[in-house]
């Protein structure tokens, strides 16, 4: 009888153990996967601060048409190791279809949109990495010319 009692309390002692190591492998995989995608976004967010682009001018043509310039450089202290990044405009808030050419540092770009004096023209970093769009870092008022 005490056999069978020595063997109940060892097969309990065994099962609250695998039940225990299940419950931290359940645990370490939420937090392994929470960690990985913060680490990510940390990662982008990191590569937009090296991809500072400027809007040099934004200036809206004093003919008929309604097409105005845009003027972006991208900033020479930019640290990433993206050598190229693409510009994103965004026009009173809306996003223009076209995106202007890849910037390298101490670049230059100009592009033809349809503008309107006064209008708000922001402009957001595509990094060419990954297609991460980082934030807008320069607004600008719409111009006459």
């Amino acid at each position: 009888m005490n056999s069978k009692k020595a063997q109940s309390e060892i097969i309990t002692t065994v099962l609250i153990i695998l039940l225990v190591l299940a419950a931290i492998i359940i645990v370490w995989q939420v937090v392994q996967t929470t960690i990985g995608k913060t680490k990510t976004g940390i990662d982008d967010n990191s590569l937009c601060l090296g991809s500072q682009l400027t809007i040099v001018k934004a200036v809206a043509n004093s003919s008929l048409t309604s097409l105005g310039n845009i003027t972006v450089s991208r900033d020479p202290s930019s640290s990433t190791n993206d050598a190229n990044v693409t510009a994103r405009i965004f026009v009173d808030g809306a996003q223009i279809p076209q995106t202007m050419g890849q910037l390298a540092v101490y670049s230059r770009n100009t592009t033809s949109v349809s503008l309107s004096v006064g209008q708000q023209v922001k402009v957001a970093a595509i990094l060419s990495q990954d297609g991460y769009i980082c934030p807008a870092t320069s607004t600008v008022s719409v111009v006459a010319a």
